[in-house]
């Protein structure tokens, strides 16, 4: 098992989390959990209810869309972060290529801390703005071809 600390050290590296203090990925660290699984072991589908936010400890975890790849997340590689923030359903599938150890942070938890702590609030939409902004930024300068 992990200790608070190596679970913050974890939780700063999670784009959303980055501007929230260490003092305040405490209180998240204290509702995540730890879980094991298999190689192959499907973590959750396209489809399925969206309810919590992954970060590899130890492994990998293949993200895909039936057979297309979208990324392979390893060490301190978070997934399925937009799970914390709509009630729409997941849009790819998360699979274990390989033995895991993952830290999970629900939903329904994280919420609660969000309600408690106005400050981790704020610094997580800060890090969402950001996040927004950069994507649009990414979009707009793809579109502006020149011939």
């Amino acid at each position: 098992m992990l200790s608070i600390i190596e679970k913050v050290l974890l939780l700063q590296d999670v784009e959303i989390l980055r501007s929230v203090s260490t003092e305040h990925l405490g209180y998240i660290a204290q509702i995540t959990d730890e879980f094991e699984c298999n190689e192959g072991e499907i973590i959750y589908q396209e489809g399925d209810a969206a309810n919590a936010m992954y970060v590899v400890i130890r492994g990998e975890v293949r993200i895909h869309r039936g057979n297309q790849d979208v990324m392979t997340a390893g060490p301190k590689s978070a997934f399925g972060i937009w799970a914390l923030f709509d009630e729409e359903e997941r849009v790819v599938s998360a699979t274990c290529t390989s033995s895991c150890r993952l830290l999970c942070l629900t939903k329904d938890d994280f919420h609660d801390v969000l309600a408690d702590h106005s400050d981790i609030t704020r610094s997580v939409l800060s890090a969402m703005a950001k996040r927004l902004r950069s994507l649009i930024s990414r979009v707009s300068l793809s579109g502006n071809h020149t011939t």
